[in-house]
């Protein structure tokens, strides 16, 4: 109640309408979730063919869905005076149309993360609020600064429905290896894991040396209670903390202190933290995943799932694609730092993590080897 309206000019406009609301000072909300529309139309995703005839208002904010089938490559470029970060990829719709697509800062550094711990099939990308930029007659959509939202594989009802819709061959060919071309990708492998260094839970708590070692166990409780995701800096990825001015003993929006690289960051990236405890048959224990790690298992960047659960209204929630994880099992590699009889630490990091069932076969037919070369050693050291 007590809004003013006006025409719907601008540059960049989130609908065609003709008129926008203004909230004035008297303006009244009162919240009724029954009279909310239903998801179904949070998104009016354009065809390839009616962008790609630029028949669309190139002012209005547009939604696309489509499959990455272009190149991925992250780049680092200069605009205004001031290092930026761009990605460049087509998205290819059910049919043959493919458009080109930019991103940019945060948007960009999402997708060549999630790209980038991708093991293979269709990544469907659904992109909100995008800017539509036409050069020399050539089309291509963009990122806004703050607008867009991103959708990567997400279990929402658009993404599954294109999924469907999507021919069995380009499903096939992207299941036996991804159409991506990932010039500036470096893929985290599972054949890193250290198989000749496998340990049991109860090893792993009574070892007192520093070591790499792999644990196959399952995730028996994630520890809601705790942050699952923190604010991170650009550059080393340790917590940032609020920048205090020393001068005016005031918090300065916008600056954080960055203890890891001793300096003030203006940018900063959302990252997971996710705690869990793990189980095996000898005992339990505390793993704490970051962000690769949790991206090649959800497959989706810590942003893009806070993002989701703000659109959602459930952001004081623990989100579901983490809760999933539980009861999984999992080969993990962890970090052990040098212990002592008086301490053993209470959570260990991990630093590579699969549910690969090749791995996992090769984990206990490993165990299984060793095992029998021992009952035959032992059978011979006995005759």
């Amino acid at each position: 109640m007590n809004f003013k309206l006006s025409p719907n000019l601008g540059n960049y406009r989130g609908t065609p309408h003709p008129f926008k609301i203004f909230f004035t000072w008297s303006t009244h909300v009162k919240k009724n979730c029954e009279e909310i529309p239903n998801d179904s139309l949070r998104f009016n995703c354009i065809s390839f063919d009616d962008l790609l005839s630029q028949k669309h208002d190139e002012k209005v904010f547009v939604d696309v869905i489509g499959e990455i089938v272009g190149p991925c490559d992250l780049k680092e470029i200069t605009v205004r005076n001031a290092p930026c970060k761009i990605l460049n990829l087509q998205l290819k719709d059910c049919g043959d149309s493919i458009i080109n697509c930019v991103f940019w800062e945060k948007y960009a550094e999402d997708i060549h993360s999630y790209v980038q711990s991708f093991f293979g099939g269709a990544i469907v990308l659904l992109c909100s609020l995008m800017r539509i930029n036409i050069y020399n007659g050539k089309l291509t959509i963009q990122s806004g600064k703050a607008s867009t939202k991103l959708f990567i594989n997400s279990d929402i009802a658009e993404i599954n429905k294109f999924k469907e819709k999507m021919s069995k061959d380009v499903m096939s060919t992207t299941s036996s290896g991804s159409l991506l071309t990932l010039s500036n990708c470096t893929q985290v492998s599972s054949d890193h894991i250290p198989f000749d260094n496998r340990k049991t839970i109860s090893q792993l708590l009574t070892s007192y040396e520093e070591t790499r070692c792999c644990i196959y166990a399952t995730i028996c409780a994630l520890k809601i209670e705790a942050p699952w995701w923190y604010l991170g800096c650009p550059g080393c990825a340790k917590k940032v903390n609020p920048y205090l001015n020393p001068e005016t003993e005031e918090i300065e929006m916008d600056k954080f202190s960055c203890d890891g690289c001793e300096t003030i960051v203006c940018s900063t990236k959302i990252r997971y933290q996710v705690h869990c405890k793990v189980l095996d048959h000898t005992g339990t224990t505390s793993f704490v995943m970051f962000d690769r790690e949790v991206i090649q298992l959800i497959h989706k960047s810590a942003y893009e799932l806070l993002e989701q659960q703000v659109q959602f209204n459930s952001g004081n929630e623990f989100p579901r694609e983490l809760l999933a994880l539980e009861g999984r099992k999992f080969v993990f590699t962890v970090n052990k730092p040098e212990t002592s009889k008086n301490y053993t630490p209470s959570t260990f990091k991990v630093v590579n993590v699969t549910d690969d069932h090749v791995k996992i076969l090769r984990f206990h037919s490993d165990d299984a080897n060793e095992v029998k070369m021992r009952k035959t050693l032992k059978y011979h050291v006995l005759k």
